[in-house]
């Protein structure tokens, strides 16, 4: 069933997402 919301995220898609989030992480701990 469709809702309308984001697709599901393909392993690869969810690796590189992963990533970024943990980059952003990084340079949020980085600056405290």
């Amino acid at each position: 069933v469709q809702t309308g919301g984001p697709n599901t995220l393909s392993p690869r898609d969810r690796q590189h997402f992963a990533a970024e989030l943990d980059k952003w992480w990084l340079e949020s701990q980085r600056k405290k």
